[in-house]
């Protein structure tokens, strides 16, 4: 029997480690004793979207129901395999954790790491186990798993990445020119111009595309099949997580990411 979805009425979220300072903050500038502000609150379940599931049956073998969210077993595998990815020793004490959350984009502080431990029912010294981490994780829309999730493993979900790309910048299952130009821009990271009209013929004539709609999802995967995984996968951080190459960009590496998405 399939394992029930992992939101279910009334839905958590994550809260942000800016909205937890941002909390703690206007209690303390009222005169107010902090609180602990737990991690994991209880917030309206938004309606299901009705655009398809982009990853059903694909890379990453993800069953979503019609629902639109993850089971509970798709969940726990991909948060085990981060848990993996950065634990020591079985935990994830506050280094593994902002590692954790600097590549996903994010940053940690000790103090919202106190207070996610908190939330969490764990000791802040111990760390979080991989039981703890799964709860963590399967507080966060089932869209966020999974961008947190193709974020941190490169090599893995090539497919799953592409057809999400495809998803963002395409409309109703077909990218016209516009739409391809401002993925190329994205892609490359700098202004593409006719370099970019000139490629999307290319690829209309190749899939015998009228150029006045558009390519289909067979064409732009037939067009990215040789683009390596390496230009793919920068390409999902930029287009997913902008603030990633803003947190890189202060540690030495440019921030190549167009204007328009800046």
């Amino acid at each position: 029997a399939l394992a029930p979805p992992t939101s279910l009425s009334p839905r958590p979220r994550v809260v942000s480690a800016r909205a937890m300072r941002e909390t703690q903050r206007a209690r303390l500038g009222s005169g107010r004793a902090p609180e602990m502000v737990v991690w994991c609150q209880n917030t309206p379940r938004r309606a299901p979207s009705k655009r398809r599931a982009p990853l059903q049956n694909r890379g990453l073998h993800i069953s979503i129901p019609s629902t639109g969210m993850l089971m509970q077993s798709d969940v726990s595998r991909l948060s085990s395999e981060m848990f993996r990815e950065f634990n020591v020793n079985g935990r994830l004490k506050f280094p593994q954790m902002r590692k954790y959350y600097r590549r996903i984009g994010e940053t940690l502080n000790f103090n919202d790491y106190v207070g996610m431990c908190e939330g969490l029912g764990c000791n802040s010294t111990d760390g979080l186990s991989s039981s703890m981490f799964n709860k963590l994780i399967r507080c966060k829309e089932s869209n966020e798993v999974i961008i947190d999730y193709l974020t941190v493993f490169q090599s893995k979900g090539h497919v799953d990445r592409l057809m999400m790309l495809f998803d963002r910048f395409s409309g109703r299952g077909i990218m016209t020119q516009r739409q391809f130009e401002n993925y190329y821009e994205m892609k490359f990271g700098r202004f593409a111009g006719k370099e970019a009209q000139r490629t999307f013929l290319e690829i209309c004539a190749s899939a015998r595309a009228n150029p006045s709609e558009g390519i289909d999802l067979d064409g732009f995967m037939n067009m990215e099949r040789s683009t390596s995984k390496i230009t793919i996968h920068s390409a999902f951080v930029r287009t997913f997580r902008p603030e990633d190459l803003t947190t890189r960009s202060r540690n030495g590496s440019p921030n190549t990411s167009p204007s328009h998405l800046r």
